[in-house]
């Protein structure tokens, strides 16, 4: 029984937009004027409920409740695959051919340059014709006009061209873009024509809408008879957009959202923790791939990392090689879509997605269909971060509307596996709604995977804490909180020099996204909203089936993940030069606070011994290099016991170095061919002065060094007075030479000696 057995009927949590979202917050002198102003509102506003047909789509219930001939800005919000792009397309073509609307036109205006083939495809496929469709790559010349030809009647373009934006490398708009956004509002109002405007996937372009945008819009202020917006992630940001359209529409907004309900089969979902990869090290999601080659599964990629994906293309090395010999040429679906993802349309002579091959990508968590069979789509997400947020999650930087857009990108059902970090401890009393059954069975599994706060170190001693659930209907509470604590902090000189307070919907334009990401559930660690809503049922698209994390690392399995974790740590030119005591406390918090709380204390045990004996085999800089792991650990730390680096650690090395040298100094010479040996300790009784300074010694080097505490380290463990100094003696001895048995006779007694190989 999977833990989201539990779940079955618990509701999917979605971002739901509430009447008073759009109240104006203005001061009044009197309630009874506050009082009109909010009922006149809230008379703007209507709210209502999509049912779903019984193969779980929209369309039936859109076209009794969606009127295209009233002016207002209507607001779908639908869940992921429930046919919102049919449904209203379908509706539009029917309204607009009939003759009694030959005065309409559309446009439509999407975020992405991809989208703009697929919706002239399914225009086409409606029966519109190549003459009554204008698409936005054939503006090139301030001089056109063939967009004005009377037989268009639907034009598709991208937001940015809507309201103007130029992009990141010009502070205008390109004036063949303006001039056709002005020509073509003059001929629609010069010739009495009505616009409907329709926004879809409009999630991906709320970041582009501005004050400068909006004056954009207002070329069609005379024209615009409907604007409809479409997505299934809408969120906070949406507020202040809906808002800003809705003054072309007399302020007038409808909002009619859909159940959630699931009615169709999903597609089976596996979540794979590992916290053994980065960009640079890619084993697990090798051995992934090979497996779902090896099964004969259709394969798309979907990569947080360019420089990932890149490597993956590779046929040179796996796990490009194999996938070549499976799919033959893999399509490159990398852009630098998320470097400029803010104001710039991307560029469209890029590799765009294409059902007819294997992709790897980063450009298509939004906009697009996967419809193949028998397929695997692998989501791969950020790994556990070594930087800032937002320069670590790459295309999923926008948080949770991302991971949940990706998800559905499969639109037959196959099988979904997602790459994610272990996520962080939950904090077990933020959840909501759920049973005492579904949360104890929710917290047993989540422990097995989750990673203890405590456990983990961050820079400049800043602590981790656990994760809170944070529902979407608190995600305003949480930009309000933020936005509040600037306002207290600004008041004086807001008060004192009269200066207008921001308004909060500019404050959650510009910030929201932002503040929202750095919440670890919506954002900072992605892998813990995944892994929720995963358990519980949360996916539209796609239901747990299974989930996979190493209970217990073999040997092969965690000397890799060492290994890649070594490598990332020496990469940093800083901790080049540090002490090995200090690169040992670094390398184990990094691996342990990487691995899951659910390893019991043995296994914790072994892997700390096995970061020890690494970082000690790798260690360089010995003149001599003693036999013993623990001795050489010893040596490099107190650069050959000459430590000069404080008074401190020049007084406890040379302290060391005083019992080492008493050992060496007791060795008996070669003399005429005889090998050089040591005596028994019992004949040479060097320390017999010194038991208790030497048994405090050995206990300030573990004390400094708590590596050797280990028992892995096998050093002096459990010593006690009476034996520290024989056994220090030999273990000397052990530690510097190879020795044999050595039997000379004297007179009568034959001795237990060693000799010097």
């Amino acid at each position: 029984m999977n833990v989201n057995d539990h779940f079955n009927d618990f509701p999917i949590d979605y971002f739901k937009f509430e009447p008073l979202d759009f109240v104006e917050t203005i001061s009044f002198q009197n309630a009874t004027a506050a009082n009109s102003h909010f009922r006149n509102s809230l008379e703007l506003i209507e709210d209502d409920i999509l049912e779903l047909n019984s193969d779980g789509y929209i369309k039936d219930s859109l076209a009794e409740k969606l009127n295209l001939s009233v002016k207002n800005t209507a607001v779908i919000n639908c869940a992921v695959g429930q046919g919102k792009t049919t449904a209203i397309l379908d509706l539009v073509a029917g309204y607009i051919t009939h003759s009694d609307n030959s005065d309409t036109n559309v446009i439509i205006a999407v975020p992405l340059v991809s989208l703009i083939s697929q919706y002239k495809k399914d225009l086409l496929d409606l029966g519109f014709v190549e003459e009554q469709i204008y698409c936005y790559e054939n503006i090139r010349k301030e001089e056109q006009v063939d967009y004005l030809d009377s037989k268009i009647r639907i034009h598709l373009i991208t937001v940015n061209t809507l309201l103007g934006n130029p992009g990141e490398n010009a502070p205008l708009q390109s004036k063949a873009k303006n001039s056709y956004l002005q020509k073509l509002s003059k001929k629609f109002r010069l010739d009495n024509k009505k616009v409907i405007f329709i926004y879809d996937e409009i999630h991906e372009a709320i970041r582009n809408f501005s004050k400068i945008g909006e004056a954009h819009l207002y070329y069609f202020y005379e024209v615009i008879s409907k604007n409809i917006l479409l997505s299934a992630t809408y969120n906070v940001q949406s507020i202040p957009v809906i808002k800003m359209l809705s003054k072309l529409t007399d302020g007038k907004i409808q909002i009619l959202e859909s159940e959630r309900e699931i009615i169709r089969e999903q597609s089976r979902l596996f979540l794979h923790f590992t916290n053994g990869y980065s960009s640079s090290h890619y084993y697990p999601i090798t051995s992934l791939l090979q497996r779902l080659i090896r099964e004969g599964k259709n394969i798309d990629v979907l990569c947080y990392s360019k420089l990932l994906c890149k490597k993956l293309l590779d046929p040179k090395i796996e796990p490009g090689n194999s996938l070549t010999e499976k799919f033959g040429t893999l399509r490159d679906c990398t852009s630098n879509l998320e470097d400029n993802q803010y104001r710039t349309d991307e560029d469209i002579s890029v590799n765009r997605f294409n059902n007819e091959f294997c992709n790897i990508g980063t450009n298509f968590k939004s906009g697009v269909s996967i419809n193949k069979d028998n397929h695997a789509f692998v989501i791969i997400l950020p790994p556990k971060s070594k930087g800032s947020y937002f320069s670590s999650n790459g295309i999923f930087t926008e948080g949770i509307n991302a991971i949940i857009q990706s998800i559905a990108r499969q639109r037959t059902v196959g099988e979904i596996h997602i790459v994610l970090p272990h996520p962080i401890l939950m904090d077990y009393n933020s959840l909501r709604d759920m049973s005492l059954e579904q949360k104890n069975a929710f917290m047993e599994a989540y422990n097995q995977i989750s990673i203890n706060p405590s456990a983990i170190r961050n820079r400049n001693r800043v602590s981790t804490s656990e994760v809170k659930y944070i529902p979407f209907s608190e995600h305003f509470n949480v930009i309000r909180d933020k936005y509040s604590e600037l306002i207290r902090s600004l008041l004086l000189p807001y008060w004192n020099y009269n200066l207008d307070i921001p308004d909060i919907y500019d404050y959650v334009m510009e910030n929201g996204e932002m503040i929202l990401t750095l919440e670890s559930f919506l954002g900072k660690n992605l892998s813990s909203f995944v892994t929720y809503s995963a358990f519980t049922n949360q996916f539209y698209n796609a239901r747990l089936a299974g989930f996979y994390y190493s209970p217990e690392l073999d040997d092969d399995e965690f000397t890799e993940f060492l290994r890649v974790a070594y490598e990332e740590y020496t990469e940093n030119p800083n901790n080049a030069n540090k002490n090995l005591s200090v690169k040992y406390n670094e390398l184990k918090d990094k691996i342990i606070g990487s691995i899951p709380s659910s390893y019991n204390p043995n296994t914790v045990a072994k892997l700390k011994a096995k970061i020890y004996k690494h970082l000690t085999d790798k260690a360089e800089g010995l003149v001599i290099v003693p036999r013993t792991t623990a001795m050489k650990y010893l040596a490099v730390e107190y650069a050959n016991f000459n430590d000069n680096c404080t008074p401190e650690r020049r007084n406890f090395s040379e302290r060391i170095k005083t019992f080492i040298d008493k050992v060496h100094n007791s060795k008996i010479a070669s003399v005429n061919n005889e090998p050089a040996y040591f005596k028994n300790y019992e004949e040479v009784k060097i320390f017999e002065n010194e038991r208790n300074e030497l048994l405090n010694l050995i206990q300030e080097i573990k004390e400094k060094n708590p590596a050797l505490k280990l028992n892995g380290a096998n050093f002096f463990r459990n010593i006690k007075l009476e034996d520290i100094a024989p056994k220090f003696y030999d273990y000397i001895i052990d530690s510097f030479y190879k020795t044999a048995s050595y039997r000379p006779r004297d007179g009568e007694t034959q001795k237990k000696y060693r000799r010097i190989v």
